[in-house]
């Protein structure tokens, strides 16, 4: 694909919202690092999860992220180990006209013992210019394991193969930060997100695997799994007039969730605490 392709494409995509057309171009550049990866020798140890994989399973190209997420495996994350992975990756030639280049690579530290490292990049692709970062961790409980995934490109009719995240991972995840923090997550990504997937996605979910996944991310992240309790936060969030404001002005930034109303979100999470709370997990 050319320059002038691209910008025509994002140009209808974006309709005249530059914050969008900046992501979308963040997606274009994404998704080229992912084919860069998938023929990489470094295939087998990184894992996709986070926005870049979800904007994918549930089909939505609106829904963009500013991070490619993922984690680890079977590799020492260290500084130096880090920075030569990913400068052995962006320097595959894909025959794309596409350059990237490694601006920064700096510690961060998660809710978990291990940390991980946020590497700044910048893409080029002739007068077309982005900054870029890639999120990488370890030590991840991914339940069952890792799957493999044929991402979705949204900018070409083709599919990257790919190591990624469960759903029921995802969502377990999601469901913790939001169970744990209460009215302090005020990422409405992750409640759109858990929406999406158990509202509109529930034939991609194995519901056994999703409870198994819940305890294992609660057990990871040294978290007691109390349905009282998490149900005492539900309701905190539900009658939480900030998280109200906070999806409202959520959806004016992101059209596609414009149709949700604020009590659906929280129908999603009472739909998954159900469940947990048939299994019979501890209490």
């Amino acid at each position: 694909m050319n320059k002038n392709k691209l910008k025509s494409i994002i140009s209808k995509k974006a309709n005249g919202n530059t914050s969008v057309a900046n992501q979308l171009y963040q997606m274009f550049f994404f998704e080229h690092i992912l084919d860069r990866l998938s023929k990489s020798k470094y295939k087998h140890n990184i894992i996709l999860k986070g926005g870049l994989l979800l904007s994918s399973i549930i089909g939505d190209d609106e829904r963009t992220t500013k991070d490619m997420d993922a984690t680890l495996k079977s590799l020492p994350l260290e500084k130096e180990n880090v920075t030569e992975i990913i400068k052995a990756i962006l320097s595959i030639d894909d025959n794309d006209d596409i350059e990237f280049e490694i601006e920064s690579v700096k510690d961060i530290r998660l809710e978990d013992e291990y940390g991980g490292f946020r590497i700044g990049i910048i893409a080029k692709m002739s007068t077309i210019k982005h900054h870029l970062f890639i999120e990488l961790t370890t030590g991840d409980k991914i339940t069952p394991r890792e799957i493999k995934y044929n991402y979705n490109c949204i900018f070409e009719d083709k599919k990257i193969p790919i190591l990624a995240y469960t759903v029921e991972t995802i969502i377990a995840e999601k469901y913790h930060s939001i169970t744990t923090r209460g009215i302090f997550n005020t990422r409405m990504k992750d409640y759109y997100d858990i929406y999406v997937l158990v509202s509109d996605n529930k034939d991609k979910i194995d519901f056994t695997n999703l409870v198994k996944a819940i305890q294992n991310t609660y057990k990871h992240r040294e978290t007691e799994l109390n349905i009282n309790e998490i149900e005492e936060q539900l309701d905190s969030i539900r009658t939480s007039h900030n998280l109200m404001r906070l999806w409202e002005n959520y959806k004016v930034t992101a059209p596609y969730s414009e149709k949700i109303n604020y009590d659906d979100l929280l129908k999603s999470l009472d739909y998954i605490t159900n469940i947990l709370s048939e299994s019979e997990v501890s209490v």
